[in-house]
């Protein structure tokens, strides 16, 4: 699916769902991008009513007004995949969506999804007793029993329409789970009141589900107390990076003032006239006179010693039988423990993911157990 399609501009859609554009228009332009689209078996229906068509892979639902117009009017689409130019608006918090929208107060209208009529069905018959509203423009009937809904119930299951913007946000216990475009004129003209300061604070509070819930704040001790493990996992990787550093320093010290013998080249292989050998074969006496012999690489030699050639080697007091050239002796401690120090980081990144994944899995099933209480 073309990334084309997740990206909107308010009152405007984007180039494939444009508001505004007719019914076949869009039908045509998803079949190009290959998105399959369920349409309404309309043929019962009053032509002068709205018809509605359902685009699974985007769970959006696109209405359009009725008679010949047949216009694209309004677009809902829960899809996390969609974004506002660059800002992510679904399963955000309202109070970070708003503040990146840089929201004025006094151009919001409260509404609730069950009162909201599309533009086109308002204008054919306004409620009884409510005057006629300009062309675009939908009216939204006052609640059975005159009482506004409370800042919490508005929160629940709200949406707030943004006019400048004909953007509507769809609340569940304060995250935006559907986005709404309509063409600025298209917005609600009545409502439940504009965005309060009461509302905002509200809708800042860290535990807002629990508290639109009524119940009281979840304990932080029953959450997964992954802040501390990560600092215990970050105190246990510099422990662990210093015992490293500490073993490769004695180490390459010993080494250091390991015990020096004279070895004697006694074959080499491919052996004369080949100039360059790959290996050779060294014998050698330790401390206690017993003879050794070792088969050194190129890359453990200076040189390129012929046979009978002296050659001077360093070994272990408890290894003697297992020497080392001069080529390799001075970086043996690098040679031996920068596994052990890739590994340490390695257990240490793999530690820090699987926390972070613990921890999202957690508080996502936190959160869904929650709303689903």
């Amino acid at each position: 699916m073309n990334d084309e399609v997740w990206s909107m501009e308010p009152g405007r859609g984007n180039s494939i769902l444009q508001l505004g554009a007719p019914r076949d228009e869009v039908l045509r332009r998803l079949a190009a991008a290959g998105i399959e689209v369920d349409e309404e078996d309309d043929e019962e229906d009053d032509e002068s009513e709205s018809l509605w068509s359902y685009v699974e892979e985007m769970d959006a639902e696109l209405t359009f007004a009725g008679g010949p117009g047949q216009v694209l009017e309004e677009i809902a689409i829960s899809d996390d995949r969609m974004q506002l130019g660059p800002i992510d608006l679904i399963d955000e918090p309202l109070c970070k969506v708003i503040e990146l929208l840089r929201v004025v107060d006094e151009e919001t209208v409260w509404t609730r999804w069950k009162d909201d009529v599309p533009p086109s069905d308002s204008n054919n018959d306004p409620p009884t007793g409510e005057t006629a509203i300009s062309a675009g423009e939908s009216a939204v009937p006052p609640p059975a029993d005159n009482k506004s809904p409370s800042a919490r119930q508005l929160l629940s299951d709200g949406t707030l329409w943004i006019r400048p913007f004909g953007l509507g946000l769809v609340l569940v216990y304060g995250d935006v789970i559907t986005v709404r475009l309509r063409r600025p004129g298209d917005v609600p003209s009545g409502g439940y009141g504009s965005l309060t300061a009461e509302q905002r604070e509200l809708a800042a509070q860290d535990d807002l589900t629990s508290i639109l819930l009524g119940r009281p704040p979840l304990r932080r001790e029953a959450r997964p107390r992954s802040s501390r493990f990560q600092q215990l996992a970050g105190l246990a990787l510099v422990i662990g990076i210093g015992l490293v550093i500490w073993r490769a320093i004695d180490f390459q010290r010993r080494w250091n003032e390991s015990p020096i013998a004279e070895g004697v080249v006694v074959a080499v292989n491919p052996p004369p006239p080949e100039p360059f050998p790959d290996e050779y074969t060294i014998a050698y006496h330790d401390e206690s006179g017993t003879l050794h012999e070792v088969v050194f690489g190129r890359a453990d030699m200076y040189g390129l010693p012929p046979v009978g050639g002296k050659i001077e080697l360093r070994y272990l007091p408890e290894a003697p039988d297992e020497p080392l050239g001069p080529a390799r002796v001075r970086d043996i401690a690098i040679e031996t423990f920068i596994p052990w120090g890739v590994g340490v980081f390695v257990a240490y990144f793999v530690l820090q993911l699987a926390v972070a994944i613990v921890g999202w899995a957690w508080r996502r099933a936190e959160t869904k157990n929650v709303r689903m209480a």
